[in-house]
């Protein structure tokens, strides 16, 4: 198998360096770096710099951005996608909540937490002054 897939791409490489009149090897070292050798911070900007491009400068209402890193990350995180911090402080949407019980950040549609299922503090609150107690006859 490992002998076929060296035949397949010795094979196209030829047709590449027919296609494009390029020298099939060269003994000169490439050059460049990996993405494991880029620095951190230039692997930082270059998620910032697809984060824009693809969703927009401006953060939605929720989103918050990492203290220990700066990247913004979507309302729904719990900690950065990036470094893995958990989130601190954050500002929640007119109408969303964040569920006491396990910080996952909700929705103003939602009745109950998506993540642990606890009810919505609003909800909760409403739903045991509305209890009526039975009267004894």
């Amino acid at each position: 198998m490992l002998r076929q897939l060296q035949k397949y791409a010795i094979r196209s490489s030829r047709v590449i360096s027919a296609t494009y009149r390029l020298p099939l090897f060269t003994h000169q070292p490439i050059s460049g770096k990996l993405l494991n050798e880029i620095k951190p911070a230039s692997r930082l900007n270059m998620h910032r710099d697809v984060s824009r491009r693809f969703f927009g400068a401006r953060p939605r209402p929720g989103d918050w951005q990492c203290k220990a890193c700066g990247v913004n990350n979507f309302a729904y995180r719990t900690e950065c996608f990036e470094c893995g911090e958990k989130v601190q402080d954050r500002e929640v949407a007119p109408g969303d909540w964040v569920c006491p019980k396990c910080n996952f950040y909700n929705f103003q549609s939602r009745l109950a937490c998506f993540k642990c299922h606890t009810p919505a503090p609003s909800f909760a609150n409403e739903s045991q002054s509305d209890s009526v107690e039975p009267t004894k006859l």
